[in-house]
């Protein structure tokens, strides 16, 4: 269903549906006109197709063209799917039909029933009361979030019965399942319950508490996935978000995470359902605000969440006006002890001052004695760094993050060379090592420069090797701001300075664009090769560290795996290096050449 209905939704352009119904005037990306759902006389209602979605800042009438169809049309949800497909060419399956939706209302109906019977049940629930007192719960509390107490016995599913509900409907919608021996049971037992709305305000499922500890069961346990609920496409409490027009939102990891934040005064907390952040949630967040707040637990388990988070969720999928900022609560806290031990007043500092994406990647990547690394270990800090960067496909905003780390870099970490605007005095000083630091450098930034001329030529070939220009890395300023401009979409600059010293660039004739791409190819893989090779000279010149070693090595197969058809080439320079290393290395690491040269060939 979820694919049907995303489908539908990348077919239609909300602007063109709703200006059938309503005048709308484009202002800048968005679209503004009179609220079609209360009366007004200055224009408050605007539809962005960007994030295909309507909002009133009058009435907060909110929602996707689905919503819009089922209000303005006065239609269910089956007929506004119906007509959705028909106005966008999408063939439903047989599958869908009115009878289809029919059983959705009954789903619909059990839900609400089975919110109002758990609510009447904690009332005369002793133990779950208690344990309410105990985490803070007031009555208000139990109102707003409608919790309910699901007791011992097989009652939920009894009672549905008698009200006239299927069997099958019951199971169907995850309140009871049937055991090998064929019995009927309640799906949640001695459990304080927390029910689950979408963004209709319709129960879908619920999430249950243990109220006693249970080595034999899980403390906390959600709904099994239904017709009606997919816990990856469901975002706890996000309808009452909705509901009230906040734009706002703090992403916890848990419901009691968010119950603790409301008892704060903080009402615009939201959770993922017992997963990690999704991708589908994280955008449906979005909808309501361009720069949610994550606050993960303060334990290690927490911190693990909220980066794979950035790594597999954010970093892929943010765009211009679209990020996250963060919050780290302090060691081994998450939002309700905080609240409970009195803490209040700084989980409200912490949200007042959360932490940029790009300080999360430096946090991560960037140790606090980084500026003290020798220069192996300050190249593999900026490798590390560059990389994550890499991991954003947005363009535009990949670009902005890599100026912004390398400027950053250049003052906090490598404020001893030359910063962007500055030229490097490659004679300040007159000695042999020197020299064989800088040199080789003066050799990569010809090849950089060379590899730019191509680019120049071959402007089609910035999409498909985005990842690998990125990686081009040059302490030169007029390099690196034609680096920025490149990645930035702009391939006619200017690079007549290419010819002169101390670059000398000459650009063969491309017969074409396979052959560009050939050339282009070459110029990175040798780029590749004279990098690598300067790092190891660097690593015998300081006598580094093993280890630093094989993460240069590690990089270097990582590089070689991605760029199979240059595969040869690059292990036999390699290899060759490596030889010459094993033959003239000092006898007193031999042994552990020995072992490298093994591992890597």
């Amino acid at each position: 269903m979820s694919n049907i209905l995303e489908e539908i939704k990348s077919r239609v352009k909300l602007s063109e549906i709703i200006s059938k119904k309503v005048v709308l005037k484009r202002k800048g990306k968005e679209y503004s006109g009179l609220c079609p759902f209360h009366s007004e006389s200055t224009p408050s209602f605007t539809v962005n197709d960007d994030k295909q979605f309507y909002h009133c800042f009058g009435c907060h009438a909110h929602g996707n063209a689905f919503d819009f169809i089922m209000q303005f049309e006065r239609m269910e949800f089956g007929e506004a799917l119906r007509y959705l497909a028909k106005l966008t060419n999408v063939k439903l399956p047989e599958k869908y039909s009115p009878g289809f939706f029919q059983k959705f209302d009954v789903f619909n109906q059990i839900m609400v029933q089975a919110v109002k019977w758990y609510q009447k049940n904690l009332s005369s629930a002793t133990n779950a009361k208690n344990y309410l007192q105990k985490r803070g719960i007031s009555k208000e509390i139990e109102e707003h979030f409608k919790i309910g107490f699901a007791p011992s016995n097989d009652s939920i599913n009894r009672y549905l019965l008698n009200l006239g509900f299927k069997q099958e409907d019951i199971i169907a919608v995850g309140l009871a399942w049937k055991n090998d021996k064929g019995k009927i049971l309640d799906s949640f037992f001695d459990r304080v319950m927390f029910p689950i709305f979408d963004l209709k305000n319709q129960p879908i499922a619920f999430g249950g508490r243990l109220i006693e500890s249970n080595n034999n069961l899980p403390k906390y346990k959600n709904s099994s996935e239904t017709d009606i609920f997919k816990k990856g496409d469901i975002v706890y409490n996000l309808n009452y978000i909705k509901s009230q027009g906040l734009n706002k939102i703090i992403v916890t990891e848990g419901y009691m995470d968010v119950i603790g934040l409301y008892k704060a005064g903080i009402d615009y907390a939201v959770a993922p359902l017992g997963t990690a952040l999704t991708i589908n949630q994280l955008k449906l967040i979005w909808q309501f605000t361009n720069e949610p707040i994550l606050c993960f637990d303060g334990d290690n388990a927490g911190q693990k969440s909220m980066y794979r988070a950035i790594e597999d969720v954010i970093l892929p999928n943010i765009t211009p006006g679209f990020t996250v900022k963060f919050i780290v609560l302090p060691e081994g806290k998450d939002p309700d002890e905080m609240v409970q031990s009195g803490q209040t007043e700084l989980l409200h500092s912490l949200i007042e001052n959360p932490i940029s994406l790009l300080d999360m990647i430096w946090r991560k990547f960037v140790p606090s004695n980084a500026k003290t690394l020798d220069h192996e270990g300050k190249a593999l800090v900026e490798s590390n760094l560059f990389k994550e960067v890499s991991k954003i496909k947005d363009r535009i905003v990949c670009s902005n993050f890599y100026s912004a780390i390398k400027q950053r870099f250049w003052e906090e970490v490598k404020s001893n060379r030359a910063k962007p605007g500055e030229r490097s005095n490659l004679h300040s000083q007159d000695t042999v090592t020197h020299r064989i630091d800088l040199n080789p450098e003066a050799q990569l930034d010809r090849q950089i420069g060379f590899t730019i001329g191509i680019l120049t030529l071959q402007p089609h070939l910035v999409d498909k090797y985005f990842d690998h220009i990125i990686m081009l890395q040059t302490d030169n300023f007029e390099l690196d701001n034609l680096i920025n401009q490149i990645i930035s979409g702009d391939t006619s600059v200017d690079i007549s300075f290419l010819e002169k010293a101390p670059y000398l660039v000459k650009l063969p004739p491309v017969a074409d664009d396979y052959h560009g791409e050939l050339l282009f190819e070459d110029a990175i893989n040798h780029y590749l090769i004279n990098k690598i090779t300067n790092e190891i000279k660097v690593f015998q010149l300081n006598s580094g560290s093993i280890e630093n070693l094989h993460e240069i090595l590690r990089n270097l197969n990582e590089e070689l795996l991605a760029r199979k058809n240059r595969e040869r080439l690059l292990r036999e320079e390699i290899h060759s290096y490596l030889d010459f290393l094993k033959q003239k290395k000092y006898n007193i690491i031999n042994d552990e050449w020995e072992y490298i040269y093994d591992k890597f060939t």
